[in-house]
């Protein structure tokens, strides 16, 4: 099968309830996770997530997490801080 096939085979078996409660879970297990106050919720297998992550990674950690359950789409309106990007030194300037 090719993997989206298999993804979309995979998350039609499973119903919201399951997903949601796959999903809290998991965010319950994470000890690196469960220090946020992030929210879930699942509606026809799209999952939604609400926050504020202190980490950029722990937003793209949440997304994985409603993938890995089984959520079909996934909504991510967390809040995390923006991914900094080194300085470049140009002929002996600091520039963006």
């Amino acid at each position: 099968l090719p993997i989206s096939l298999y993804f979309s085979i995979r998350a039609a078996t499973r119903t919201d309830a399951e997903i949601q409660s796959c999903i809290q879970g998991k965010l319950a297990n994470s000890e690196k996770l469960r220090v946020h106050d992030f929210a879930g919720s699942v509606s026809n297998s799209e999952a939604t997530f609400t926050g504020t992550a202190r980490y950029a990674v722990s937003k793209v950690a949440v997304t994985r997490i409603g993938q890995s359950c089984g959520a079909v789409k996934i909504v991510n309106n967390i809040n995390a801080p923006g991914i900094p990007r080194p300085s470049k030194k140009i002929e002996g300037r600091t520039s963006l």
